[in-house]
């Protein structure tokens, strides 16, 4: 029999952990835990839990709360007096954490939990840090590096990166490389960095691709003949983001001082460039009514080109953890079927956090998912794609589908493959669905620091009532046509 005394166990022990985790990743000395990250966090989270309580409204938390119920195997159910008086106290407690937090940021440890842990407080008993934070231990202060090992020992640290990420990353840092010279890195200061942007807007679009200015000095690229299209205002801030992310690392480890570090703004145009944007009901309807969609040569012959797409739409799926797919991540939790996005074998994620379990939408099981995966031959979802050694499995399908959508979207300026994704999060959100429901769902990271220590696993059973909400203003189902394993025996007998 669940009493108060069970309740105030549970609740304290939540709050207790979050503070752990915390006061470890800050020992530690992670990125993201740094003080004026931490204080913004809790005092963020401190007034989200004061709104909750005086409006008694706690739809922001409901997937964390779920989460901590199911660990416990409770089954309070949603707008009962029980559930309530469980959301409130954990609010409460919640709110005493951030403000013991606040008190750390300011330098002030006085209080019953950090003395009474403070002895302990690596001692494997305690809750572990989540699985998301990547812990990489400080080096020697080294100042006489210059700026080429430095960088070498940050790409290093980021071994674990996905191929095509380390590719890209040493693309950049060739560029930078150029721009900055290589010298010690303690020679830098703000100025250097700051006239980055500068030589970054004057470099061609194309010299980063041509072997002929692979040796070339910065001065040869930026004044190349016939130099085209330059860097777009997006592609410059990549650079620069980059180069933030490699100096921080270095004043992380006293290599520099994190001051010489500029504040980039894109401008307001660049933002409203920057992002791919979601189809609309249109867009969607004139997809998958095209000649190229309802064709059984492609849906037969190429059945990613009908699968991928309607996955992504109704999982929020990046196109590699679509295209990369196995059988074996077809899975069943607790009754229901579930796509288990992971990095297992030969597959690759984007982070940590996009490590999840996404209920399979009904309607993939109306239009005939299953039968698919019967009849599919091999231990993949899309045996016709072929993996690239940095770009995965969707390398070539994402450049093919990209042409399909400017063929047949009337208005495709800013969608892609993408847009599918940015879809399920958009019509989402149009029924009420608050952003870290479908953020979770999507695989983003928490948007705090605060609410990661909380976070857990969430039950399927809730994210599949949740994307069952998805409604696109037409009958997706009818407009799109059941895969028929029967018509794909029959086409391909015609081969």
């Amino acid at each position: 029999m669940f009493n108060n005394k069970d309740m105030k166990e549970i609740i304290q022990y939540e709050a207790q952990k979050l503070l752990l985790v915390l006061e470890k990743a800050r020992c530690r000395n992670l990125p993201g835990f740094g003080n004026d990250e931490l204080l913004l966090s809790a005092e963020e989270e401190m007034q989200r839990c004061i709104d909750a309580l005086k409006s008694n409204d706690f739809s922001p938390y409901t997937h964390e709360i779920a989460a901590i119920l199911h660990a416990r195997k409770l089954d309070f159910e949603e707008g009962s007096a029980q559930y309530g008086l469980f959301c409130r106290n954990l609010l409460k407690a919640k709110i005493q954490a951030c403000r013991v937090e606040i008190q750390r940021c300011e330098g002030d440890y006085d209080n019953p939990f950090d003395q009474l842990i403070t002895p302990n407080i690596f001692q494997p008993v305690h809750p572990e840090l989540p699985k998301s934070v990547q812990v990489v231990e400080a080096e020697e202060k080294e100042p006489g590096k210059t700026l080429s090992e430095a960088i070498d020992s940050f790409m290093t640290a980021k071994s674990a990166k996905s191929p095509s990420t380390l590719k890209n990353y040493n693309s950049m840092n060739k560029l930078l490389l150029k721009i900055l010279k290589d010298k010690p890195i303690n020679q830098y200061d703000y100025d250097d960095l700051l006239a980055v942007r500068s030589i970054l807007e004057q470099v061609p679009k194309k010299a980063t691709s041509m072997k002929s200015m692979a040796n070339a000095s910065i001065d040869e690229i930026i004044t190349m003949e016939n130099p085209g299209e330059l860097f777009s205002e997006t592609n410059v801030m990549k650079y620069l983001t980059h180069m933030n992310t490699i100096f921080k690392f270095f004043a992380k480890r006293d290599w520099v001082k994190d001051s010489i570090r500029p504040e980039w703004e894109m401008s307001r145009d660049g933002k409203k460039n920057q992002k791919k944007l979601p189809f609309d009901s249109t867009d969607l309807q004139e997809f998958f009514t095209s000649n190229h969609y309802k064709s059984p040569r492609v849906r037969y012959t190429s059945p990613e080109n009908y699968w991928c797409e309607l996955i992504s739409l109704l999982s929020g799926a990046r196109v590699d953890e679509v295209c990369q797919l196995y059988k074996e991540d077809i899975v069943k939790i607790n009754g229901i079927l579930c796509f288990d996005i992971n990095d297992n074998g030969d597959k690759k994620l984007k982070t940590p956090n996009c490590q999840r379990k996404i209920p399979v939408h009904p309607w993939l099981i109306e239009l005939g998912l299953l039968d698919y995966i019967k009849y599919v031959k091999g231990n993949r979802l899309f045996m016709k794609l072929k993996r690239h050694k940095d770009y995965g499995y969707s390398h070539d399908y994402d450049k093919n589908i990209n042409k399909y959508i400017k063929r047949h979207v009337k208005n495709y300026e800013k969608k892609s493959f993408h847009s599918f994704r940015r879809s399920f999060a958009s019509f989402l959100k149009q029924k009420g669905v608050h952003n870290e429901e479908s953020g979770a769902l999507l695989g983003h990271k928490p948007a705090n620091e605060i609410t990661e220590g909380y976070a857990g696993e969430y039950p399927v059973n809730i994210w599949l009532e949740t994307i069952k909400k998805l409604d696109f203003g037409f009958d997706l189902v009818k407009t799109v046509g059941k895969w028929d394993p029967v018509v794909a025996r029959r086409v391909a007998r015609k081969k």
